[in-house]
């Protein structure tokens, strides 16, 4: 059960890593 959410946050960590660093960029 553990390894799903960990995985899920780890995604979605990473997705909103890139949109951060996209904003950024393009700014």
């Amino acid at each position: 059960m553990y390894f799903p959410l960990i995985r899920t946050s780890t995604l979605l960590y990473w997705q909103t890593l890139k949109v951060m660093i996209k904003s950024v960029f393009r700014s």
